[in-house]
């Protein structure tokens, strides 16, 4: 039997149109570490970052392309003036849950962005893939 395979989705924030979420698979918690990094290494662009979070989230239709925008192929991008950014998706639930964001990739404006955008569609691509498989345990913290 093969072992299973988990996702867990950790919530940033409940807004009142989607909730954002953070993306680990198998432990990996990429976005959870670069927030708390922030956090504590830069207070002001990470509070900047999380004003763009709550402001997505609470708006059905969000258009700003300087703080929330489509990098295509259905990849988004959280960004800031300081340089700090968020790369995520969208995704649905069952049972009557907001719509989520899903967060996979945190990274900044000197990093080399081809690659981090390249890497989280591919976090992308393997949640969607191991989410539809039968052996997938998914595990949202807030239920």
């Amino acid at each position: 039997m093969k072992k299973p395979l988990e996702i867990t989705l950790s919530s940033i924030h409940l807004g009142s149109a989607r909730r954002v979420v953070a993306l680990s698979l198998d432990g990996k918690k990429p976005v959870e570490k670069f927030l708390k990094e922030k956090k504590r290494s830069d207070q002001k662009g990470f509070d900047k970052l999380y004003a763009r979070i709550r402001a997505v989230a609470e708006h059905d239709r969000y258009e700003n392309q300087l703080t929330f925008r489509s990098l295509k192929n259905g990849l988004y991008e959280f960004k800031t003036k300081c340089g700090l950014r968020l790369l995520a998706f969208y995704d649905e639930l069952p049972d009557d849950e907001p719509q989520l964001i899903i967060t996979a990739l945190g990274t900044t404006k000197n990093s080399d962005q081809k690659t981090a955008i390249q890497k989280a569609r591919t976090l992308k691509d393997e949640y969607f893939r191991r989410k539809n498989l039968p052996n997938t345990i998914l595990k949202p913290d807030w239920l």
